[in-house]
């Protein structure tokens, strides 16, 4: 007999995480890592070039997963902020 996925969620078995939303958490996880780094004058240029491939990873998760994702949402607003934050501090920093 198949079990349903609230079965399982009641019996104690696992859901798998769906992968859009496992990327929006990788998005989340680098633009708070860049974000921080934004900040370090050794490396606000790697700081600005990782949080554009987030950004870039951002974009691409809710592009494709039509439902509204709010993780994947709230990791592009970090990695966009992060890539203003490092061109920003850049300036800063190099003068």
């Amino acid at each position: 007999m198949m079990r349903t996925e609230t079965q399982n969620a009641v019996a104690g078995g696992a859901t798998p995480a769906k992968p859009m939303t496992r990327l929006g958490w990788v998005t989340i996880v680098v633009g708070a890592l860049t974000l921080i780094m934004a900040f370090l004058p050794a490396t606000n240029f790697p700081a600005g070039v990782l949080a554009a491939v987030g950004l870039l990873l951002g974009l691409t998760c809710l592009i494709v997963d039509r439902a509204f994702n709010t993780v994947a949402l709230l990791g592009t607003v970090m990695c966009s902020t992060a890539v203003t934050a490092a061109v920003i501090m850049g300036f800063i920093y190099g003068s």
